[in-house]
Protein backbone atom coordinates (compact mmCIF):
# COMPACT_ATOMS: atom_id res chain seq x y z
CA UNK A 1 0.00 0.00 0.00
CA UNK A 2 2.85 2.51 1.27
CA UNK A 3 4.48 1.39 -2.52
CA UNK A 4 1.45 2.37 -4.38
CA UNK A 5 0.65 5.50 -2.59
CA UNK A 6 4.39 6.59 -3.15
CA UNK A 7 3.69 6.28 -6.61
CA UNK A 8 0.32 8.51 -6.84
CA UNK A 9 -2.26 5.57 -6.98
CA UNK A 10 -3.88 6.70 -3.94
CA UNK A 11 -7.23 5.20 -4.30
CA UNK A 12 -5.51 1.41 -4.86
CA UNK A 13 -3.32 2.22 -1.48
CA UNK A 14 -6.80 2.87 0.19
CA UNK A 15 -8.87 0.60 -1.14
CA UNK A 16 -5.64 -2.05 -0.01
CA UNK A 17 -6.18 -0.57 3.73
CA UNK A 18 -9.90 -0.56 3.62
CA UNK A 19 -9.89 -4.25 2.37
CA UNK A 20 -7.73 -5.36 5.15
CA UNK A 21 -10.29 -3.66 7.95
CA UNK A 22 -7.89 -0.81 8.63
CA UNK A 23 -10.44 2.06 7.87
CA UNK A 24 -12.76 3.19 10.58
CA UNK A 25 -15.97 5.51 9.11
CA UNK A 26 -17.72 7.34 11.18
CA UNK A 27 -21.06 9.41 10.50
CA UNK A 28 -19.52 12.81 11.88
CA UNK A 29 -16.32 14.52 13.10
CA UNK A 30 -17.08 14.20 17.08
CA UNK A 31 -18.02 10.42 16.43
CA UNK A 32 -15.13 9.76 14.64
CA UNK A 33 -12.83 11.79 17.29
CA UNK A 34 -14.12 9.26 19.64
CA UNK A 35 -13.80 5.92 17.80
CA UNK A 36 -9.93 6.90 17.30
CA UNK A 37 -9.21 8.20 21.05
CA UNK A 38 -11.19 4.94 22.28
CA UNK A 39 -8.91 2.69 19.84
CA UNK A 40 -5.77 4.98 20.84
CA UNK A 41 -6.52 4.47 24.85
CA UNK A 42 -7.04 0.73 24.58
CA UNK A 43 -3.84 0.55 22.85
CA UNK A 44 -2.26 2.52 26.14
CA UNK A 45 -4.19 0.34 28.45
CA UNK A 46 -1.82 -2.72 26.59
CA UNK A 47 1.68 -0.68 27.08
CA UNK A 48 1.73 1.32 23.77
CA UNK A 49 3.24 5.03 24.45
CA UNK A 50 2.37 6.32 20.43
CA UNK A 51 0.38 9.28 19.72
CA UNK A 52 -2.45 10.01 17.25
CA UNK A 53 -1.76 11.30 13.80
CA UNK A 54 -3.75 14.22 12.74
CA UNK A 55 -2.79 17.06 10.23
CA UNK A 56 -4.63 20.04 11.25
CA UNK A 57 -3.92 21.81 14.45
CA UNK A 58 -8.14 22.12 15.24
CA UNK A 59 -8.27 18.07 15.19
CA UNK A 60 -5.21 17.64 17.16
CA UNK A 61 -6.68 19.83 19.56
CA UNK A 62 -10.07 18.12 19.56
CA UNK A 63 -8.44 14.67 20.08
CA UNK A 64 -6.13 16.08 23.08
CA UNK A 65 -9.11 17.05 25.02
CA UNK A 66 -10.84 13.84 24.28
CA UNK A 67 -7.68 11.54 25.33
CA UNK A 68 -6.93 13.58 28.35
CA UNK A 69 -10.83 12.65 29.58
CA UNK A 70 -10.07 9.29 28.96
CA UNK A 71 -6.80 9.35 30.93
CA UNK A 72 -8.94 11.15 33.72
CA UNK A 73 -11.62 8.76 33.79
CA UNK A 74 -8.58 5.70 33.76
CA UNK A 75 -6.84 7.19 36.37
CA UNK A 76 -4.10 7.55 34.81
CA UNK A 77 -4.05 11.55 36.00
CA UNK A 78 -2.41 11.87 39.69
CA UNK A 79 -3.70 15.43 40.41
CA UNK A 80 -5.47 16.99 41.93
CA UNK A 81 -2.91 19.98 41.91
CA UNK A 82 -2.39 21.12 37.87
CA UNK A 83 -1.45 24.59 36.61
CA UNK A 84 -2.96 26.40 33.81
CA UNK A 85 -1.20 28.07 31.10
CA UNK A 86 -2.76 29.22 28.02
CA UNK A 87 -5.99 27.72 29.29
CA UNK A 88 -4.20 24.23 29.34
CA UNK A 89 -4.14 22.05 32.07
CA UNK A 90 -1.57 20.02 33.51
CA UNK A 91 -0.97 17.27 35.86
CA UNK A 92 1.21 14.53 36.93
CA UNK A 93 0.77 11.51 34.29
CA UNK A 94 0.06 14.34 31.71
CA UNK A 95 1.48 13.80 27.89
CA UNK A 96 2.91 16.66 26.55
CA UNK A 97 5.47 18.31 23.87
CA UNK A 98 7.70 21.15 24.10
CA UNK A 99 7.20 23.52 20.96
CA UNK A 100 10.05 25.61 21.43
CA UNK A 101 14.21 25.39 21.74
CA UNK A 102 15.27 26.25 25.29
CA UNK A 103 18.80 25.59 25.77
CA UNK A 104 18.62 26.92 29.66
CA UNK A 105 16.36 24.23 30.35
CA UNK A 106 18.66 21.20 31.19
CA UNK A 107 18.62 17.72 32.96
CA UNK A 108 20.84 16.11 35.11
CA UNK A 109 22.26 13.86 32.17
CA UNK A 110 22.85 16.89 30.11
CA UNK A 111 19.82 16.94 27.89
CA UNK A 112 17.89 20.13 27.04
CA UNK A 113 14.42 21.05 25.91
CA UNK A 114 13.89 21.13 22.08
CA UNK A 115 11.11 21.92 20.00
CA UNK A 116 9.21 18.62 19.78
CA UNK A 117 10.70 16.94 22.89
CA UNK A 118 7.97 14.09 24.06
CA UNK A 119 7.63 13.06 27.76
CA UNK A 120 5.29 12.86 30.71
CA UNK A 121 4.86 15.50 33.58
CA UNK A 122 5.74 13.87 36.48
CA UNK A 123 5.23 16.54 38.89
CA UNK A 124 3.56 19.87 39.55
CA UNK A 125 4.48 22.50 41.79
CA UNK A 126 1.12 24.83 41.91
CA UNK A 127 3.11 27.78 43.98
CA UNK A 128 5.71 28.00 41.33
CA UNK A 129 3.46 26.86 38.64
CA UNK A 130 6.13 24.83 37.66
CA UNK A 131 5.74 21.33 35.64
CA UNK A 132 8.94 18.45 35.73
CA UNK A 133 8.25 16.59 32.90
CA UNK A 134 10.41 13.12 32.22
CA UNK A 135 11.42 13.92 28.49
CA UNK A 136 11.70 10.30 26.86
CA UNK A 137 15.40 11.30 25.40
CA UNK A 138 16.34 14.59 27.02
CA UNK A 139 15.80 13.64 31.22
CA UNK A 140 13.79 14.59 33.48
CA UNK A 141 13.63 18.42 33.73
CA UNK A 142 11.40 21.17 35.63
CA UNK A 143 9.83 24.08 33.04
CA UNK A 144 9.19 27.08 34.54
CA UNK A 145 6.06 29.38 34.86
CA UNK A 146 7.58 31.53 32.20
CA UNK A 147 7.91 28.88 29.56
CA UNK A 148 4.52 27.37 30.27
CA UNK A 149 2.49 30.93 29.91
CA UNK A 150 4.45 31.59 26.49
CA UNK A 151 1.94 28.39 24.69
CA UNK A 152 5.34 26.29 24.66
CA UNK A 153 4.10 22.94 26.35
CA UNK A 154 1.08 21.11 24.51
CA UNK A 155 -0.93 18.09 25.30
CA UNK A 156 1.05 15.12 23.51
CA UNK A 157 -1.70 12.62 22.75
CA UNK A 158 -2.63 13.41 19.79
CA UNK A 159 0.35 15.22 17.41
CA UNK A 160 0.32 16.69 14.00
CA UNK A 161 1.71 14.58 10.67
CA UNK A 162 4.71 17.46 10.89
CA UNK A 163 5.33 16.29 14.80
CA UNK A 164 5.84 12.95 13.69
CA UNK A 165 8.64 13.49 10.78
CA UNK A 166 10.99 11.40 11.33
CA UNK A 167 9.11 9.46 14.18
CA UNK A 168 8.63 5.55 14.24
CA UNK A 169 6.10 4.28 15.82
CA UNK A 170 4.48 1.18 16.78
CA UNK A 171 0.95 1.67 15.25
CA UNK A 172 -0.15 5.10 13.86
CA UNK A 173 -3.71 6.18 14.35
CA UNK A 174 -4.10 8.60 11.69
CA UNK A 175 -7.57 10.90 11.19
CA UNK A 176 -7.51 11.81 7.35
CA UNK A 177 -9.99 14.86 5.89
CA UNK A 178 -10.95 16.68 2.99
CA UNK A 179 -8.40 19.14 3.60
CA UNK A 180 -5.36 16.18 3.91
CA UNK A 181 -2.65 16.02 1.60
CA UNK A 182 -0.34 13.49 -0.13
CA UNK A 183 2.44 14.85 2.07
CA UNK A 184 0.46 14.56 5.42
CA UNK A 185 -0.90 11.08 4.24
CA UNK A 186 2.67 9.91 2.83
CA UNK A 187 4.49 10.78 6.42
CA UNK A 188 1.00 9.31 8.08
CA UNK A 189 1.01 6.29 6.42
CA UNK A 190 4.96 5.39 7.08
CA UNK A 191 5.64 5.59 10.46
CA UNK A 192 3.85 2.47 11.63
CA UNK A 193 6.03 -0.15 12.18
CA UNK A 194 3.38 -2.67 12.81
CA UNK A 195 0.17 -1.01 12.05
CA UNK A 196 -1.49 1.98 10.34
CA UNK A 197 -5.40 2.55 10.84
CA UNK A 198 -7.19 5.35 8.63
CA UNK A 199 -10.30 7.23 10.69
CA UNK A 200 -12.36 9.38 8.46
CA UNK A 201 -16.11 11.05 8.43
CA UNK A 202 -18.20 9.21 5.65
CA UNK A 203 -21.30 11.48 5.98
CA UNK A 204 -21.71 15.26 7.01
CA UNK A 205 -18.15 16.73 8.06
CA UNK A 206 -18.63 20.95 9.17
CA UNK A 207 -15.41 22.36 8.77
CA UNK A 208 -13.78 25.34 10.94
CA UNK A 209 -10.27 25.78 10.09
CA UNK A 210 -8.51 28.80 11.20
CA UNK A 211 -5.60 26.97 8.90
CA UNK A 212 -7.26 27.47 5.67
CA UNK A 213 -9.92 30.35 6.75
CA UNK A 214 -13.46 28.56 6.17
CA UNK A 215 -15.67 28.68 8.63
CA UNK A 216 -18.86 26.26 9.42
CA UNK A 217 -19.02 25.35 5.69
CA UNK A 218 -20.59 22.00 5.35
CA UNK A 219 -20.11 19.30 3.08
CA UNK A 220 -20.36 15.31 2.09
CA UNK A 221 -17.19 13.00 2.72
CA UNK A 222 -16.06 10.15 3.06
CA UNK A 223 -13.48 7.66 1.72
CA UNK A 224 -13.57 9.25 -2.21
CA UNK A 225 -13.15 12.78 -0.39
CA UNK A 226 -10.15 11.57 1.48
CA UNK A 227 -9.08 9.69 -1.48
CA UNK A 228 -9.32 13.17 -3.67
CA UNK A 229 -7.60 14.85 -1.09
CA UNK A 230 -4.32 12.81 -0.59
CA UNK A 231 -3.49 12.91 -4.23
CA UNK A 232 -3.23 16.49 -3.49
CA UNK A 233 0.16 17.88 -3.64
CA UNK A 234 0.49 20.85 -1.67
CA UNK A 235 3.19 23.59 -3.20
CA UNK A 236 6.06 23.84 -1.21
CA UNK A 237 5.89 27.09 0.92
CA UNK A 238 8.40 29.65 -0.91
CA UNK A 239 11.24 30.55 1.27
CA UNK A 240 10.59 33.78 0.56
CA UNK A 241 7.61 34.06 2.40
CA UNK A 242 9.33 33.29 5.49
CA UNK A 243 12.68 34.75 4.84
CA UNK A 244 12.81 37.72 1.90
CA UNK A 245 16.66 37.71 2.18
CA UNK A 246 16.72 33.56 1.33
CA UNK A 247 15.75 34.59 -2.68
CA UNK A 248 19.53 36.22 -3.10
CA UNK A 249 20.93 32.74 -1.83
CA UNK A 250 18.65 30.22 -3.84
CA UNK A 251 20.02 26.45 -3.30
CA UNK A 252 22.91 26.99 -0.81
CA UNK A 253 24.20 23.80 -2.25
CA UNK A 254 25.00 26.17 -5.91
CA UNK A 255 25.35 29.46 -4.62
CA UNK A 256 29.04 31.25 -4.85
CA UNK A 257 30.96 32.02 -1.81
CA UNK A 258 30.30 35.67 -2.28
CA UNK A 259 26.33 35.12 -1.36
CA UNK A 260 26.85 32.50 0.88
CA UNK A 261 29.13 35.18 2.94
CA UNK A 262 26.68 37.62 2.24
CA UNK A 263 24.02 35.08 3.78
CA UNK A 264 26.38 34.12 6.61
CA UNK A 265 26.94 37.77 7.98
CA UNK A 266 23.51 38.83 7.83
CA UNK A 267 23.09 35.09 9.98
CA UNK A 268 26.28 36.80 12.03
CA UNK A 269 24.63 40.17 12.51
CA UNK A 270 21.30 38.79 14.19
CA UNK A 271 22.85 36.52 16.21
CA UNK A 272 25.62 38.86 17.54
CA UNK A 273 21.98 40.89 18.74
CA UNK A 274 22.10 39.24 21.86
CA UNK A 275 24.54 38.79 24.77
CA UNK A 276 27.78 36.80 24.27
CA UNK A 277 28.04 33.10 26.04
CA UNK A 278 30.59 33.64 29.05
CA UNK A 279 31.00 29.72 29.16
CA UNK A 280 34.34 30.05 29.67
CA UNK A 281 34.06 32.74 32.04
CA UNK A 282 31.67 31.05 34.35
CA UNK A 283 33.45 28.05 34.64
CA UNK A 284 36.60 29.46 36.03
CA UNK A 285 34.63 31.33 37.67
CA UNK A 286 33.09 28.42 39.41
CA UNK A 287 36.43 26.80 39.70
CA UNK A 288 37.82 30.04 41.51
CA UNK A 289 35.31 29.84 43.90
CA UNK A 290 35.24 26.07 44.71
CA UNK A 291 38.91 26.58 45.55
CA UNK A 292 38.10 29.78 48.06
CA UNK A 293 35.31 27.64 49.29
CA UNK A 294 37.49 24.87 50.03
CA UNK A 295 40.42 26.92 51.43
CA UNK A 296 38.02 28.10 53.70
CA UNK A 297 36.88 25.47 55.15
CA UNK A 298 40.04 24.01 56.03
CA UNK A 299 40.85 27.69 57.65
CA UNK A 300 37.90 27.43 59.39
CA UNK A 301 38.76 23.58 60.61
CA UNK A 302 41.90 24.84 61.95
CA UNK A 303 41.74 28.13 63.31
CA UNK A 304 38.29 28.89 63.44
CA UNK A 305 35.82 31.36 61.51
CA UNK A 306 37.43 33.83 59.67
CA UNK A 307 37.02 37.30 60.20
CA UNK A 308 39.01 39.58 57.61
CA UNK A 309 40.75 38.47 54.43
CA UNK A 310 40.08 36.43 51.84
CA UNK A 311 35.98 36.17 50.90
CA UNK A 312 34.44 33.99 48.59
CA UNK A 313 31.12 36.73 48.41
CA UNK A 314 33.15 38.21 45.38
CA UNK A 315 33.24 35.38 43.42
CA UNK A 316 29.90 34.43 44.31
CA UNK A 317 28.49 37.34 42.66
CA UNK A 318 30.53 36.96 40.06
CA UNK A 319 28.94 33.78 39.07
CA UNK A 320 25.38 35.01 39.79
CA UNK A 321 26.27 37.52 37.19
CA UNK A 322 27.72 35.32 34.77
CA UNK A 323 24.84 32.78 34.99
CA UNK A 324 22.40 35.37 34.51
CA UNK A 325 24.49 36.27 31.49
CA UNK A 326 24.52 32.60 29.79
CA UNK A 327 20.75 31.98 30.63
CA UNK A 328 20.14 35.30 28.71
CA UNK A 329 22.23 33.76 26.30
CA UNK A 330 20.68 30.43 25.82
CA UNK A 331 17.13 32.39 25.79
CA UNK A 332 18.25 34.17 22.63
CA UNK A 333 19.65 31.37 20.78
CA UNK A 334 16.43 29.43 21.34
CA UNK A 335 14.76 32.67 19.83
CA UNK A 336 16.62 32.48 17.02
CA UNK A 337 16.97 28.63 16.53
CA UNK A 338 16.08 28.70 13.32
CA UNK A 339 18.95 31.25 11.81
CA UNK A 340 21.33 28.94 14.17
CA UNK A 341 20.28 25.90 12.19
CA UNK A 342 20.55 28.52 8.59
CA UNK A 343 23.84 29.49 10.10
CA UNK A 344 25.08 26.35 10.30
CA UNK A 345 24.67 25.01 7.04
CA UNK A 346 25.42 27.85 5.36
CA UNK A 347 29.34 27.39 7.39
CA UNK A 348 28.94 23.86 5.99
CA UNK A 349 27.70 24.96 2.40
CA UNK A 350 30.70 27.49 2.36
CA UNK A 351 33.36 24.76 3.53
CA UNK A 352 31.91 22.27 0.41
CA UNK A 353 32.08 25.39 -1.77
CA UNK A 354 35.47 26.33 -1.35
CA UNK A 355 36.58 22.49 -1.90
CA UNK A 356 34.98 22.78 -5.18
CA UNK A 357 35.92 25.90 -5.92
CA UNK A 358 39.47 24.90 -5.72
CA UNK A 359 39.33 21.30 -7.27
CA UNK A 360 37.74 23.52 -10.30
CA UNK A 361 40.77 25.65 -10.59
CA UNK A 362 43.67 22.96 -10.22
CA UNK A 363 41.82 21.27 -13.11
CA UNK A 364 41.67 24.40 -14.74
CA UNK A 365 45.16 24.89 -14.34
CA UNK A 366 46.04 21.08 -15.55
CA UNK A 367 43.92 21.50 -18.51
CA UNK A 368 45.82 25.12 -20.08
CA UNK A 369 49.15 24.44 -19.71
CA UNK A 370 49.67 25.62 -23.01
CA UNK A 371 48.66 29.33 -21.70
CA UNK A 372 51.84 29.53 -19.71
CA UNK A 373 54.97 27.80 -19.27
CA UNK A 374 54.70 24.38 -17.50
CA UNK A 375 56.83 24.40 -14.21
CA UNK A 376 58.98 21.30 -14.57
CA UNK A 377 60.16 22.02 -11.29
CA UNK A 378 57.68 19.59 -8.51
CA UNK A 379 57.91 22.89 -6.22
CA UNK A 380 56.69 25.28 -8.97
CA UNK A 381 53.96 23.63 -9.99
CA UNK A 382 52.62 22.93 -6.63
CA UNK A 383 53.23 26.70 -6.21
CA UNK A 384 51.46 27.54 -9.13
CA UNK A 385 48.77 25.09 -7.97
CA UNK A 386 48.02 27.07 -5.01
CA UNK A 387 48.55 30.11 -6.03
CA UNK A 388 45.43 29.31 -8.80
CA UNK A 389 43.49 27.84 -6.03
CA UNK A 390 43.73 30.59 -3.56
CA UNK A 391 43.02 33.32 -6.32
CA UNK A 392 39.79 31.32 -7.55
CA UNK A 393 38.46 31.37 -4.04
CA UNK A 394 39.12 35.17 -3.34
CA UNK A 395 37.31 35.60 -6.66
CA UNK A 396 34.33 33.43 -5.92
CA UNK A 397 34.23 35.18 -2.43
CA UNK A 398 34.76 38.59 -3.23
CA UNK A 399 33.97 38.47 -6.74
CA UNK A 400 36.76 39.88 -7.37
CA UNK A 401 36.80 39.86 -11.88
CA UNK A 402 40.09 40.68 -14.46
CA UNK A 403 40.11 44.10 -15.29
CA UNK A 404 39.17 44.74 -18.86
CA UNK A 405 41.29 47.77 -19.63
CA UNK A 406 44.68 46.20 -19.40
CA UNK A 407 46.38 43.31 -21.67
CA UNK A 408 46.50 40.09 -19.68
CA UNK A 409 49.42 38.00 -18.71
CA UNK A 410 50.08 34.90 -19.41
CA UNK A 411 50.01 33.96 -15.53
CA UNK A 412 46.74 35.74 -15.70
CA UNK A 413 45.32 34.10 -18.07
CA UNK A 414 45.67 30.88 -16.24
CA UNK A 415 44.76 32.37 -12.70
CA UNK A 416 42.35 35.54 -13.56
CA UNK A 417 43.17 39.16 -12.65
CA UNK A 418 45.25 39.24 -9.46
CA UNK A 419 42.90 40.64 -6.74
CA UNK A 420 43.77 44.28 -5.39
CA UNK A 421 46.60 44.06 -2.53
CA UNK A 422 47.46 40.13 -3.53
CA UNK A 423 51.51 40.49 -4.45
Amino acid sequence: AIEEFRGGMVEAALARYDAAGKVTRAATAPAAYDTMVADWYQLTACGGTDPMIAGPNRIRRELNQRARGAMRSGGHLTGPTFVTAEGAEFEAGDWVVARRNAPHLTSGSGGWVKNGSAGTVTGVDPEQRAVTIAFDREGSITVPASYLDAGHVEHGYARTTYSVQGATLDRALYFAGDDSSFEEGYVAFTRGATETRLYLVDGIATVDDDDTHRAHDVAGTGLDTVSQALRHRRANTLVHDTDPRAGDLGDLTHGTLAQLRTERLRLEAILASGPADPAVELTAALVERDRLLARTRLHTAAHGPQTEGWSPRRIEARVAVLSVQREAHHQVSGDHAAELDRYRLVRRAELARELHVRAQAATGVADTTHAAPDPTSPIARRDLLAAAEAVAVHTDRYSTLASADHEMSDVEAVLGARPDGVA
